[in-house]
């Protein structure tokens, strides 16, 4: 009866360093992701949106990220897509975009570089 005692605790001990290790390596590597700021685009017309000159990049092709929020291992997770902007036109501060932006928050500055599908923070 002894040693099963023993390794019923050795077992239990085991599973709570597992549980501890797994939280504990969730909660750092959220502090790792790049942080980035949000805003809403302003809905001008149908399909037409305005948003700030600096959601908008310039890599040989002119693109934004949107966030979206989705569930995750540990809860919810914000995951940055990319959207191409075949038209679009300036006006002053802002930038008209003629694509449908699904009413998703638009990123207007991060602390990495993004790529679609890339996890972030929100600030």
């Amino acid at each position: 009866m002894n040693k099963v005692k023993w390794y019923g605790a050795i077992l239990a001990l085991f599973f709570v360093l597992m549980g501890a290790a797994t939280i504990y390596s969730c909660i750092t590597n959220r502090n790792h992701l790049p942080l980035v700021s949000l805003t809403l685009p302003e809905m001008v017309e149908d399909g037409c949106y305005r948003v700030p000159n600096q959601a908008v990049q310039e890599q040989g092709y002119r693109h934004l990220f949107v966030v979206e929020e989705e569930q995750g291992a540990w809860g919810k997770e914000y995951v940055c897509r990319e959207i191409l902007l075949p038209n679009v036109s300036n006006e002053g501060q802002t930038t008209l975009v003629y694509d449908d932006l699904g009413g998703l928050p638009v990123v207007v500055s991060s602390t990495e570089p993004l790529s679609d599908g890339t996890v972030v923070r929100l600030s």
